[in-house]
């Protein structure tokens, strides 16, 4: 027993809802600054916006924001992100949110430029580096020997920002 024995219990239908409240709220959020005129989102319905990838953009644009800012830059003009095929982002939903995630930002008109990595693994067995699927089920495509040494694939990092 832990510090979380003093949590309350909550029956599972009010966790899921609980859950599910702050789904709404983040949806009528996306919503009413896709409704209003020239808002970020102007024109998007929340449905259109890939809410996952916009809210890793969103700590992207704040990060090279600082950055630009701390070098004394008025604009960036471009910004390199390195996305690894088994981050668990899609780089086209990234393209798709870029714009939305930097209106009125000192990104904004920046053009994103993503480099896609393969996902990899190092086998012991065979001494060989192999390529590897989203359906990796922790064995070497070459020789079949367990394996997880997993040695890319699951970067989500900035490579570059080119301020102007």
């Amino acid at each position: 027993r832990g510090p979380l024995c003093a949590l309350p219990r909550w029956p599972r239908a009010r966790y899921r809802a609980a859950r599910g409240i702050g789904r709404v709220v983040k949806r009528a959020a996306l919503r009413a600054t896709a409704l209003t005129p020239g808002g970020p989102g102007a024109g998007l319905l929340c449905d259109d916006i890939p809410v996952h990838e916009l809210g890793l953009l969103v700590s992207v644009v704040k990060a090279v924001d600082s950055a630009a800012a701390k070098a004394g830059a008025n604009a960036v003009e471009r910004v390199g992100l390195r996305v690894g095929s088994l981050s668990g982002a899609v780089p086209e939903a990234l393209r798709g949110a870029w714009p939305i995630a930097t209106s009125g930002t000192r990104l904004a008109g920046a053009t994103l430029e993503i480099e896609e990595l393969e996902a990899a693994i190092r086998c012991g067995a065979c001494a060989t580096e192999q390529v590897v699927d989203q359906f990796y089920a922790l064995r070497c495509p070459g020789c079949g020997a367990p394996c997880g040494n997993l040695i890319r694939g699951r970067e989500f990092e900035v490579a570059f920002a080119d301020v102007g």
